[in-house]
């Protein structure tokens, strides 16, 4: 699956896909652990896209999505982490990457 199935995302989030959205599925895989939301459900899950300025991924699962702050150390983590917001349709999803753009672009 790639991000084809959207038609584009606004700042601060960018595509990822080829050789690039595979590490971040590896990392993805590495993080987490048994007792995490995600245990289970990311055997088949795909990148899509990237936050810019932090460590948050959006994965494509076998049943719905996921952004995933996800921590580099390449290793299983503890507790909540790697961070995961889980979203049951792509419009929900998208409405967190609005809410994204709207952070990005206000002036403070």
């Amino acid at each position: 699956m790639t991000a084809a199935w959207v038609e584009r995302f606004d700042p601060p989030w960018l595509s990822v896909d080829g050789e690039h959205a595979r590490a971040l599925e590896r990392e993805l895989g590495r993080e987490v652990h048994p007792d995490h939301v995600l245990f289970g459900r990311c055997t088949a899950a795909h990148a899509f896209a990237q936050r810019t300025y932090c460590d948050d991924v959006a994965f494509a699962l076998d049943e719905g999505l996921a952004i995933v702050h996800l921590t580099g150390k390449g290793r299983a983590e503890q507790g909540v982490w790697p961070g995961t917001s889980l979203f049951e349709t792509l419009e929900a999803l998208q409405a967190q990457m609005a809410l994204d753009h709207e952070d990005w672009t206000r002036d403070d």
